[in-house]
């Protein structure tokens, strides 16, 4: 465990002093159930012990210069024998106030920028990360889908058992099985993924691409329609 005591380092010397031997074996005991499970997890347990010490350590550099500031006003308070705040000044000191706390971070930075480097990261990747999740979950589970009616989509699958797959794909004769015999779905289609090469009679150079390969009410189950051209038709798949 070398390297978590290298990031125990980042912590202040007093939390050091008090907590040091309680984190380095909490890390271990997490280590060993984790290695246990395999490598995978083992790394996946390493990378969250170095974000939470990342972040912890922020958090205590913080509250340690947020300590000292505010015992450093209220010595000059005591100094200065200042008078009580008026409600017609509390909004200039509130706001003089956020001023200092701002400048006296700065300075606690430009003092540490070792420490303020490993902050930066933490929060660029903790907002990169959240951001990125939050993007994904929008655009898969709260915006509906762009079809006509996306409540009512289902996807049906074939269940091969003997194969031990819960989800398979039919055959093209199945698939019309189902379509004339179904009494809960107003309508059927299906795709295939595909390969296709792109190219005109004569060319030297073709283009591999990849698609599907769609039936004719594709298009009309989804209730959408080309971007361009026209839906196809059943005479299309004759």
């Amino acid at each position: 465990m070398t390297w978590y005591r290298f990031l125990l380092l980042f912590f202040p010397t007093r939390f050091r002093r008090e907590y040091a031997s309680d984190l380095l074996q909490l890390a271990r005991e997490r280590m060993n159930d984790a290695r246990m499970r395999g490598h995978v997890a083992a790394l996946r347990q390493a990378a969250r012990l170095i974000r939470d010490a990342i972040t912890q350590a922020t958090l205590e550099h913080w509250t340690v210069h947020r300590s000292r500031h505010r015992r450093s006003r209220a010595r000059q308070a005591m100094l200065n024998r200042q008078t009580p705040l008026l409600p017609a000044n509390t909004r200039r000191i509130m706001l003089e106030t956020m001023i200092q706390d701002i400048r006296f971070a700065w300075r606690g930075f430009r003092k540490t920028p070792g420490f303020t480097l490993v902050a930066i990261l933490t929060l660029a990747l903790g907002i990169g990360s959240n951001t990125a999740i939050f993007s994904l979950i929008d655009g898969v589970l709260l915006r509906p889908l762009k079809y006509g009616e996306p409540e009512e989509l289902v996807v049906v699958w074939e269940t091969n058992a003997a194969g031990g797959f819960d989800k398979s794909w039919t055959s093209t004769a199945l698939f019309y099985d189902w379509r004339e015999q179904s009494q809960t779905m107003t309508d059927l289609t299906g795709w295939a993924w595909a390969t296709f090469i792109l190219g005109q009679e004569g060319d030297t150079e073709s283009q591999v691409v990849n698609g599907i390969l769609v039936y004719p009410n594709f298009f009309k189950t989804l209730a959408v329609r080309p971007l361009l051209g026209r839906p196809f038709t059943e005479a299309d798949a004759q």
